[in-house]
């Protein structure tokens, strides 16, 4: 098959490792055009600040890459296809400017194209500002996103027309410069590779493919959680042994399926000094939401709230019983986030009597404030389906994987959310939560572990640091890193005698 393959992040490594992995499996059985850019496409999911070093690193990269094992994939260069006068006349013309608001931005589109969404994902990705302040030194940097997007969509309906392809490999397809490529694979029915990684552990991948869906659609994921349990050939037991196992691994912070165990500093056993058992506990845990804002419409459509910090100010406004008390658990993930919607939850238990703030460093122990509370509300955090297996009640008020498991009450609105709130809730079934863990336990079932990930660069019986079997200069893994650490030399002394411009990401925030 014509298989059109587009990537264009060439400077993540461990990625760039699992898409190498994908063409050489696809090598033998497909005709591959491998589209990526010759430093039109700034700003880039890998390059936010339009860096000329990182351009050049990009490109010796992909050379690196595909010199020795793929000369037969047939290069194709999306600047070839689109120029820059045509894009700002476009984005001119379909006053794509014209945007003041959260929710404008989210409107903005683009021939069909979420342009809005997939730039902002972008941004809140790379920025962690969920709060933004859209000034014109936002909407300077912010309309460079969208023209990306105008360019990538002229220049792959060219390329589509000239090859005729049968398929379209992607990597991801959530951010600004691949959700043109996915959107556009889906309007002209071409059939949709979206090759994803999957963590297993620290420098750790496997390769996943979603056929026609984001990796995070919902209801897609909910498809393989529910298939992967019901077509196992394991007898029940031994599916809830490996289903409970997830669970046990986090209480006892072993790394499984993520790249660091967040709980790691925690006391076991640790409550608040103000814990009273006399009072009705109820434990909400936040989550990073910068990790999943901007995903599309679909995310938003579930959300009960339109932040997590506007909900749980509702909750204490809206829960009048005094034998209520909340803990707020502020995900450790937000250590170093610096942005109100963080730092602003630690003044709420100044304005309210209701709530105990525990902060995202502190070593009180999410496990045992778990087991030690009524019920636990959540808007997509892991721990609500981990509070499931624990056996207590949850109340999920946002999107997420587990959505559709059962393992949550979940509200048609926010004065049902304090119903249940002020409710004694029954604990909901495990059978969900076990999927789940199943699920996450058996990803040989549903992904393929590569031949490029990580491995440690030895210097003299010393590691220096890491390496990839994809990325070498002269046969030589060394090479590769000793030509990389020039680049970077030569390009310190450009900046010290020329100056080149650097964007700069604007972090403002309301």
């Amino acid at each position: 098959m014509k298989n059109l393959y587009y990537y264009n992040w060439q400077l993540q490594a461990s990625v760039f490792g699992v898409v190498m992995d994908d063409i050489k499996e696809r090598y033998e059985q497909d005709d591959i055009y491998f589209v990526s850019c010759k430093g039109s496409l700034l700003p880039c999911w890998s390059n936010m600040t339009a860096d000329p070093l990182k351009c050049e690193i990009c490109r010796f990269n992909q050379k690196s890459a595909f010199s020795k094992h793929f000369k037969n994939v047939k290069q194709v260069y999306i600047d070839d296809y689109c120029d820059k006068k045509f894009v700002e006349n476009e984005f001119i013309t379909q006053s794509l400017d014209n945007y003041n608001t959260f929710d404008e931005i989210r409107a903005l589109e683009y021939k069909g194209i979420s342009i809005g969404y997939a730039a902002l994902s972008s941004y809140i990705s790379s920025t962690r500002n969920r709060d933004i302040l859209i000034d014109a030194k936002f909407k300077e940097y912010f309309n460079g996103l969208l023209k990306t997007q105008i360019f990538i969509k002229t220049a792959i309906d060219g390329i589509i027309n000239e090859v005729n392809p049968e398929v379209i490999s992607i990597f991801n397809g959530r951010i600004h410069d691949t959700r043109p490529v996915f959107q556009t694979a889906l309007q002209k029915r071409i059939t949709l590779r979206g090759v994803e990684t999957v963590v297993k552990g620290e420098h750790d991948y496997y390769r996943r493919i979603f056929e026609d869906a984001l990796p995070h659609n919902i209801d897609f994921q909910t498809l393989i959680i529910n298939k992967t349990w019901n077509e196992s050939l394991l007898i029940l037991q031994e599916k809830i042994e490996m289903g409970s196992q997830f669970y046990e691994n986090r209480r006892n912070n072993i790394l499984t399926r993520d790249v660091k165990v967040f709980t790691a500093g925690q006391d076991s056993g640790r409550l608040p000094d103000n814990w009273d058992i006399s009072k009705r506990n109820i434990v909400i845990y936040n989550s990073s939401e910068d990790e999943f804002a901007a995903i599309g419409k679909d995310w938003d459509d579930l959300a009960l709230f339109e932040s997590q910090e506007k909900g749980i100010k509702y909750i204490l406004d809206n829960v009048k019983d005094s034998n209520i008390h909340f803990y707020l658990r502020i995900h450790p993930n937000l250590t170093h986030v610096n942005y109100g919607y963080h730092l602003r939850l630690h003044d709420l238990d100044k304005k309210y009597k209701n709530i105990t703030v525990i902060a995202a460093k502190s070593p009180i122990s999410t496990y045992t404030l778990m087991d030690n509370c009524e019920k636990v509300v959540v808007f997509g955090s892991s721990t609500g389906v981990e509070a499931c297996y624990a056996k207590k009640p949850v109340i999920l008020l946002g999107g997420t994987f587990y959505y559709y498991l059962d393992v949550a009450y979940i509200p048609n609105d926010k004065e049902q959310a304090i119903t249940l709130i002020n409710a004694f809730l029954k604990t909901k079934e495990v059978l969900g939560a076990l999927k789940f863990g199943f699920y996450l336990m058996n990803m040989e079932k549903y992904s393929k572990p590569i031949s490029y990930n990580a491995k440690p660069l030895l210097l003299f019986g010393k590691k220096i640091g890491y390496t990839f079997p994809h990325l070498k200069f002269m046969g030589s893994s060394l090479m590769h890193k000793c030509f990389l650490k020039l680049y970077q030399l030569k390009h310190k002394i450009k900046r010290y005698l020329q100056k080149p411009n650097v964007l700069m990401l604007p972090k403002s925030e309301q």
